[in-house]
Formats: structure tokens, sequence, C-alpha cells
């Protein structure tokens, strides 16, 4: 009887050694750890594969941040993560390879501070392809339909290495702004919609796309209203040049992955050749050199700063000061900008600086100056006070020749 019982104790060790082992939670403490099953079956899905994408601050884009497999039971483990907001995705390869899903998850979206998060009983559907998508699309300018648009599906996949989105399908829009899509597949998806037209502004284009959703593979999936909207509109970039003594400027703006000039004060054509004297007067008539233009994409952004309206003035103030900014370049931002600052309890402010900018305006002056400055704030606005990660902001020191710009873009 004695050897018996040592022998069962031998044996629940054992089991409790091989569970605590297959258990990822049971020795992680600090990390990212969950359980994925099948929804058909008790079965852990063992040999999943398993992403991590991080997540910007400001939407739901996400850039590829890590990826693992389950283990034999069901478990994964994603250690040294750092701080922030992530969305999670998961899938099973048929026998046939990575070329063919035989099992998904939909995207899950998460927040991480460093605690540890358990993403508890996440489940694999089984893959169909008899689904539909349809939706609808408005003109924002006419509150029109918005007929003969390209609308394109775009479905999130995972290959080999990486997350990607691929375009599966693509229609145009009926009269009536109406789409649909046929024999869609299980899975994560979002909606692009074009259309170019000459009466819209001087950029010629307008567009719109849908945050993520998922499809069953089955039944029929219809997207929200999508309004076709103009191109991001950057306002009032203003470039201030201070030189050493009066001087003669040739400024040239060189414009990057489709950007486009739709103002400018003095009128741009090629570049502007100015006269600028000691206290900074361009032409004599200047304070700073004017432009507005037109960007096709939002920059990765990662930190920022959330902020109430009645508070705008005075925090807004001390992070342009902070930032670099003089008091009359501070006085000029706010002046063009808390006017259009009205319609939410919060904004949120995530600022794109110096070589950031360069994906979209590179600037070139010549004298070249010794140092510059240059910032764009990206707003939007929300209904309640959130955290950010704040930005890192390095000391400005003006020396010789000096060029500072600010500009501002409305996300919302």
């Amino acid at each position: 009887m004695k050897n018996i019982k040592i022998s069962l104790a031998i044996f629940l060790l054992s089991l409790l050694f091989v569970v605590s082992c297959s258990n990822p939670i049971s020795s992680v403490r600090n990390g990212v750890t969950g359980r994925v099953l099948y929804v058909d079956s008790p079965m852990p899905a063992s040999g999943a594969k398993v992403w991590l994408g991080k997540t910007f601050c400001y939407s739901d884009n996400f850039h590829f941040y890590d990826s693992t497999h389950t283990n034999s039971m069901g478990y994964f483990t994603f250690e040294d993560i750092e701080e922030g907001h992530f969305c999670f995705y998961a899938c099973k390869y048929s026998d046939t390879g990575e070329s063919d899903i035989s099992h998904i998850t939909p995207l899950y979206g998460f927040s991480y501070d460093s605690i540890g998060t358990y993403l508890e009983n996440i489940f694999l559907n089984p893959v169909f392809e008899e689904g539909k998508v349809t939706g609808n699309l408005i003109a924002k300018e006419t509150q029109m339909p918005a007929d003969s648009a390209k609308v394109i599906l775009i479905r999130l996949d995972a290959k080999k290495l990486l997350l990607s989105h691929v375009s599966v399908d693509s229609v145009l829009s009926d009269g009536d702004g109406s789409y649909s899509f046929e024999n869609v597949r299980t899975g994560t998806y979002y909606v692009y919609a074009s259309k170019t037209d000459a009466s819209v502004d001087s950029t010629g284009f307008i567009y719109a796309d849908c945050d993520y959703f998922y499809s069953d593979g089955k039944g029929i999936y219809t997207v929200d209203t999508l309004f076709l909207w103009t191109w991001l509109q950057v306002y009032k970039p203003a470039i201030y040049i201070y030189p050493e003594e009066n001087d003669q400027f040739k400024v040239k703006l060189i414009l990057k992955n489709g950007t486009k000039i739709t103002k400018s004060i003095p009128e741009y054509k090629f570049g502007w050749d100015v006269s600028v004297e000691k206290s900074g007067k361009i032409d004599g008539k200047y304070d700073y050199l004017f432009y507005e233009a037109s960007i096709k994409k939002i920059p990765d952004i990662p930190c920022g700063w959330c902020i109430s309206q009645e508070n705008l003035r005075n925090k807004l103030n001390d992070l342009l000061m902070k930032i670099g900014l003089n008091e009359q370049e501070t006085e000029g931002f706010l002046d063009y900008w808390l006017n259009r600052l009205q319609d939410y309890k919060y904004y949120k402010i995530f600022p794109v600086v110096n070589r950031q900018l360069e994906d979209f305006v590179e600037l070139e002056i010549t004298p070249p100056a010794k140092t510059s400055l240059r910032v764009w704030l990206f707003f939007q606005g929300c209904d309640k006070l959130e955290e950010l990660p704040s930005p890192q902001i390095n000391k400005f020191v003006r020396e010789g020749i000096t060029v500072i710009e600010w500009g501002g873009v409305m996300l919302n």
C-alpha cells in the first residue's frame, strides 16, 4: 500500500510538472500570455501561429511587432514587451503549408502596461468561402450617393514572417452608392474606396476607408456607411527665416509620397527666391513663407498628449515653447489653431518633427541654416481623457541662420 501511495505521488508530481511546463502563465509574470482553442471542439490549438501588432495611438493601423507558436496545450508567451497598444491575431495552417489557412481568429485589440496581460481562451474559427460584404458610399461634400467609385476589399493575411494586407477584390459602386463582394473568405478585412473628381479642391482625389471588421465566411456583413473625404489637409505651415545679416535666400519644398501644395504666399511655383532681413521680415512685407498641402497618409506617431479644450491655450503655449518656438511663433500658432479646436471636449495631439516631416515635405534652403526646427501637430478630437505615452522633447538652441516651421493637421 505504501508503494502504491509513493507511486501515485510521483505520478501526480510528474503531471503537475508537465502541466506547469505546458502552461507559460505559471512561470511568466511579465509579458503577454494566453491560450488558443478550437471553437468547434474542446481541443487546444497546438502549433497555431500567433501574431502581435503594435497599433498607433490615433488609429486602428498597426505594424508587425512579434510572432510565435502555441505549444501542445495551446498556450503562447511573448516576453519583454514594451508598453503600448497592441492587436492580436492567430491562425492555423493546414497540412499543405502556409499558403492555406484552415482556422482563424478575429483581430483583437488590447493594452499592455508592463504588469502582464493574459488573453483568455481565444478561439480559432473554421475557414469558409461563402461570405458577402456590402455597404454604400456617400460624398461628404454633397451628401449624395457616390457612384462609380472604386471600392477595394483588403484582407489581413498572415504568411511566412509578416502580417500583410492583401487586396482580394475590387468593384465600382452603383448609382445609389452601393457595392458588394461575393464569396468572401473567413477573415479580418477593411474596405478602401477612392474616386477621381476634378471638382473636389485642387487635389482632384477623394477617398474613404473603414475600421477592421470580421467576416465569418458564411453570412452577410454590412459595412457602416463610408463618406468619401478629400486628402488630409496640412494647414498653414509657416516658415520663418532668421539670418545673421540681411541676405537673399532660395527656398524649395521637395514633395514626397504624393504630397501636393494647395496654397502658397508668396506664390510658390518652382520655389521661393526671397530677400530676408536680419529681423526675419521677408521681401519687406511677410513674417513667414506660407503654404498648405494635402498628404496621402498618416505618419506613425506613437506618442502625444491628450488635453481638455478648456486647457488648450495654456497647455499648448507651454508645449510649443518647450519644443522650441519663441513667443511670436507660438502666438501665431495659437491664433490660427485655437478657433479650429472647438468641437470636442478633449484633443489628442501628436507631434511630427524634423526628419519625420521629410516623408512628406523636405525643406531645402540656400544658404543653408545652421539650426532648424520643423514641427506639425496632428490633432484628433475625442470625448474623454486618454492616457498617451509622452513624447521626448529635446532642447532646441538657436545658432547662426535659423529656420522654424510650424503647421497642423486635423485627423477628424
